[in-house]
């Protein structure tokens, strides 16, 4: 069995199946149940990948949550040194493939075929599982006379056979069977499967193909633009019916096939009905196995006459038809989160892409109408694929490196972001091996670096090339660099032309070496310490890095950094102007797009981010970049379902931590809190002690109300890293709870990090009233009112936090006046479930009971948990008899 163990966990190995192009198929017995199964294993080149290999896990579980009698069950995942194994059920039988070989299948048999095939397709449909690859080989015919579908859900994470053309979050299929929006590289769903459906069954009937042509970019063509031959009446039994739907599932948008798969089988049902084929259909559809084989199929029968006729893919398939996390909001109702997005703007290495080098599927859908097709296929056919690489924090030997070990980082950063085809994640508490850092952000290798200054001048860096198996070493190269605070701009020189040795198939000609001079880079890489070390940001910054820029108007970095200054300043008109000048830099670069999509979406102008979207779709089609961007455009439209299946998705091909945060931050968002905390619960087996995730499950559970587990991460998160946010949100915890004077305490830790935030003196104002420490309220209620009263311009929007916060503490003093102006201000320009919150708390210190109640009703109509409206502020409505019913009827509802 050529190094083949002789047993893979409980499963006795027998013999070989069969060979394709994802693996290889192995006969088993199942030694603790007596049964016998298939199993299927990766060639070694797949195996040796582990993002391919988490894949292959993670479609195998979910299409074992599958169970129909035309899906083929897969019932475990068992992995030894020789790589993992599929085991699925032992099916005898032969593909639809194979019979085809002798001709057309009888119209009933073709027909009771495609309804069970429905039928199983709308089972895995149901449960959100998409095939991807649905075709002849991957159809069983059995003895009985039941159609099984094969590698149910397995196509992406195996592979594809079949002239498939494959790019991990790009092109995938076989590409006779592929739907038009697949050959496109854009979204795939369970329409796409309908269409694939379609050939299936149009073959089924003529024995041809719809759309295989003569070359790879022929059938793509024909996929994408035309028509499929009509069907002769002879083949369909002139059922018009028949060809009615065969068209509808073959149509070139998605929105033209029929709704479900459901929807076809019951179809397919009628038409057996309208034929008065239905009850011979099973028998028919038995009796393929039967009929007398041509030469070619007899061969093969007699090649594996050792093995069951057919057994799972025993054949070998012949030639084809031709920010971070948010923060809890004491005293206002709950914000919901908002991904990774950062109080201080950071340098955000995007997935970059090469210029002008565009994979298969964003040229099909622009090629295919032109010219020159052949060419551009010969020069494509040696594109690199993208590689995921984790940059690993830069080690300093002594401490007296360490300034020197930043500064060799970012060069680090910036240039593996310039080379084509990488796509660059910075590593944070993701572990300290390679192993766990490729694991928790799903790359296929880490660059880690290591810096020993031996010289006050010099220090030497030794920078690794790391796969993401244990102890794999890729490339190792050592060179000399300049202590920091001289030579920066040789130093970032010197990185750059060794990252390039490491990576030298990723080089295409000379280089450009950093369009800067010493003194202008110097001048960046101080502004660039103090916005990625959350330093004071403000107006000034933006002055110096646009200085920098008048010196160096071609430095790319340099008007990125001044971009996210610029967001962070809520400056969309300098940020856009930053993004036009890195438009003309990187003119074939999705990353200008990725950022002005940001921007867009950052002050709420839709129509332009669409117009974002759509060019970074443009440049890079396909991508998770892509995917990401579609999903953010979906949840600033409100649109939080399709948010979250659109993170799934991205999630589906880069289950990296940072994207399971975000899909569980969309989650939360559209109100599926089992959801958020399942895909937590895998971001933290992926990145055990990942603080982001810590932070947005303690989050999760202070909304969810498993408050003691929400206090219980808080505590844990502060015992790691005490920050301002973390006490505040602990404290909120700790109010809904009831533990006013372990509240007090955490308010006053926030106070002592940052003694000048607002929200936490508001809301110890709040706790000290409760705990009858009226002279501390006091003096916090009025230190508030004074700043910002002093701080505000004079036409403020009146919905801003820093009114309402002043309307809470005027309330707290008795001006009621100014309070219910400010709040009122605030209502007539939106109207939501915190701002009604905030409203019920003033009316409440102002005993406005009646206002009160109304506004407290309003904010539970919106969605609030009744648990916020037992807190300080409410205290005055305690005992009110309309105020308990009302959180009573809440509760019942709830």
């Amino acid at each position: 069995m050529d190094r083949t163990p002789q047993k893979i966990g409980p499963y006795r190995l027998e013999r070989h199946l069969g060979r394709g192009g994802m693996g290889e198929v192995l006969l088993a017995e199942d030694e603790r149940l007596g049964r016998t199964v298939a199993l299927k294993r990766l060639h070694a080149e797949g195996a040796s990948s582990p993002a391919r290999r988490e894949r292959l896990r993670r479609e195998a579980r979910a299409t074992a949550s599958l169970n129909h009698p035309s899906i083929v069950h897969v019932y475990d995942v068992v992995s030894d040194d020789s790589g993992d194994h599929v085991v699925m059920e032992h099916v005898v039988g032969e593909t639809v493939a194979d019979l085809l070989r002798d001709g057309p299948l009888p119209l009933a048999a073709a027909v009771e075929m495609g309804r069970q095939v429905a039928d199983g397709l709308a089972h895995a449909h149901a449960r959100g599982v998409v095939h991807r690859d649905l075709k002849a080989e991957n159809v069983m015919i059995t003895g009985e006379g039941r159609a099984k579908i094969l590698d149910f859900g397995l196509a992406k994470a195996l592979g594809a056979d079949d002239a498939s053309l494959t790019a991990d979050g790009e092109l995938l299929g076989t590409l006779r069977s592929m739907a038009p929006e697949q050959a496109r590289g854009g979204e795939i769903d369970s329409r796409t499967d309908l269409f694939s459906f379609g050939v299936l069954l149009y073959e089924s009937l003529s024995g041809r193909s719809p759309f295989a042509g003569a070359t790879a970019l022929d059938t793509l063509r024909r996929v994408v633009d035309e028509p499929p031959p009509p069907l002769p009446a002879s083949a369909i039994g002139r059922s018009a019916r028949l060809a009615a739907l065969i068209d509808r599932l073959l149509a070139k948008q998605p929105d033209a096939r029929p709704a479900s798969a459901a929807e076809v089988a019951a179809e397919l049902s009628t038409v057996h009905e309208e034929l008065g084929t239905r009850s011979e259909a099973s028998g028919d559809l038995a009796s393929l196995l039967a009929r007398e084989p041509s030469p070619e199929r007899a061969a093969r029968q007699a090649v594996h006459s050792e093995a069951p006729t057919g057994s799972l893919v025993a054949t070998p398939a012949g030639p084809q038809p031709s920010s971070r996390p948010p923060s809890s909001r004491p005293w206002s109702s709950p914000t919901s989160p908002s991904p990774a997005a950062a109080a201080r703007p950071t340098a955000v290495y995007e997935p970059p892409r090469p210029p002008r080098r565009l994979a298969l599927a964003a040229a099909v859908a622009v090629l295919v109408a032109v010219t020159g097709l052949a060419g551009w296929w010969m020069t494509q056919g040696e594109e690199l694929p993208r590689l995921r690489v984790a940059v690993a924090p830069t080690e300093a030997a002594s401490p007296a490196g360490e300034e020197t070990a930043s500064a060799v980082h970012l060069a680090l950063l910036d240039a593996l972001a310039s080379l084509p085809g990488l796509d660059v994640l910075e590593a944070g508490d993701d572990g300290e091996d390679a192993a766990a850092i490729a694991r928790a952000l799903a790359t296929d290798e880490v660059v880690r670096a290591a810096v020993d200054c031996h010289s006050r001048s010099w220090c030497r860096v030794t920078l690794r090339r790391l796969g993401a198996e244990p102890g794999r070493v890729l490339a190792t190269v050592g060179f000399e660099v300049p202590t920091f605070g001289a030579g920066a701009l040789e130093r970032a020189r010197a990185v750059q032309v060794r990252v390039e040795e490491a990576y030298p198939e990723r080089v295409a000609g000379p280089q450009e070496r950093l369009a800067i001079d010493e003194e202008a880079y110097e001048r960046y890489l101080a502004l660039r310490r103090v916005v990625d070390s959350g330093g004071e940001v403000d107006e000034g910054t933006l002055e110096e890095i646009e200085s920098v820029l008048e010196a160096a108007p071609s430095f790319p970095e340099g008007h990125r950094l001044a971009t996210d200054v610029a967001r962070y300043l809520r400056r969309p008109e300098v940020a856009r102007r930053h993004l036009t000048a890195l438009s003309a830099l990187l003119p074939d670069d999705p990353r200008p797009y990725a950022e002005r999509l940001r921007v867009e979406l950052d002050h709420g102008d839709l129509e332009a981010a669409t117009a974002a979207l759509a060019g970074l779709e443009r440049q890079a089609p396909g991508s998770i970049q892509a995917a990401g961007g579609r999903a953010r455009l979906a949840a600033a439209r409100g649109e939080l379902d399709r948010a979250v299946e659109l993170w799934q998705r991205v999630v589906d091909a880069e289950p990296s931590w940072i994207n399971l945060w975000r899909l569980a931050s969309a989650e939360i968002q559209a109100g599926r809190p089992e959801d958020a905390r399942r895909h937590l619960g895998e971001l933290l087996d992926r990145s055990p002690d990942n603080q982001s995730g810590l932070e947005l499950l303690a989050y999760l559970e202070s909304r969810s109300f498993d408050l003691a587990r929400a206090e219980e991460l808080y505590l844990r998160l502060l015992d790691r890293h005490p920050t301002r946010l973390r006490w505040t949100s602990l404290g909120w915890v700790q109010v809904l709870r009831g533990r006013y004077a372990a509240a007090r305490d955490s308010y006053e830790k926030a106070l002592v990090l940052e003694p000048d935030d607002r929200l936490a003196r508001l809301n110890l104002a709040e706790v000290s009233m409760a705990l009858g420490d009226e002279a501390r309220a006091a003096e916090l209620y009025d230190g508030l009112i004074a700043e910002i009263s002093a701080h505000l311009d004079d036409d403020p929007p009146p919905g801003s936090d820093e009114r309402l916060l002043l309307a809470q503490a005027l309330a707290a003093r008795g001006e009621a006046r100014r309070a219910v102006e400010l709040v009122e201000g605030a209502l007539r320009e939106r109207d939501e479930a915190q701002l009604r919150f905030q409203a019920a708390q003033v009316y409440a210190a102002i005993d406005d009971r009646v206002t009160a109640l109304h506004h407290a009703e309003r904010a539970l109509d919106g969605g609030l948990r009744p648990e916020w409206l037992t807190t300080p502020g409410f205290r005055p409505l305690l005992g009110d008899p309309e105020f308990e019913r009302l959180l009573d009827d809440a509760r019942r509802s709830g």
